[in-house]
C-alpha cells in the first residue's frame, strides 16, 4: 500500500475505486476490500503489485496498479460489491493499450449504475453491458 502515485498531475491508475466513508480508516477500507494482509510502502516506482490509497473530505481513494491485479481479482470485485452494500461506492477502470472503460455506482446499497463499453481494435466499440440511468458525467 503506498499514497497515490500522480504523474503529471494526474492520479496514475487504470482502476480506481471511491468509497464515501469519511468516518472509516484506510485500515478499515483495505480490510473490507480483503486487502488488509498489504503493509505500506513509501515509493511505487519499479513495483507492480501495489494498491494505493488517499482521501479527501468525502472520500477514500483507492487505486490499482496497472498490472490490474485488483480488476482482474473476483474476490476484489466482489468485495467491492459487498461494500456497496453498506456505502456509496464508484468505481471505474480504463484500457491501457485501447478504448474500453466500465463504471458502477453503489447509492443507499444497491447498484444504480453499470455501464461497460468494449473497444479493444479502435473501431468505435460496442456497448458490453448497460443497468440504470446515465450519469450527469456521461456523454
Amino acid at each position: 500500500m503506498s499514497a497515490i502515485p500522480i504523474y503529471y498531475g494526474k492520479p496514475w491508475s487504470p482502476y480506481f475505486v471511491f468509497v464515501k466513508s469519511s468516518g472509516m480508516k484506510d485500515c478499515e477500507v483495505l480490510a473490507a476490500l480483503k486487502l488488509s494482509g498489504y503493509v505500506r510502502i513509501h515509493a511505487v516506482e519499479q513495483r507492480f503489485d501495489y494498491v494505493a490509497i488517499g482521501r479527501d473530505s468525502h472520500w477514500t481513494h483507492v487505486v490499482d496498479n496497472f498490472g490490474y491485479t485488483h480488476w482482474h481479482s473476483k474476490t476484489f470485485r466482489n468485495a467491492v460489491s459487498e461494500l456497496g452494500a453498506g456505502f456509496d461506492v464508484f468505481s471505474f477502470s480504463v484500457g491501457d493499450s485501447d478504448m474500453s472503460f466500465d463504471l458502477q455506482l453503489y447509492r443507499d446499497g444497491h447498484l444504480v449504475r453499470h455501464f461497460a463499453w468494449e473497444d479493444h481494435d479502435y473501431s468505435g466499440g460496442r456497448l458490453e453491458e448497460q443497468f440504470g440511468s446515465a450519469l450527469q458525467c456521461e456523454d
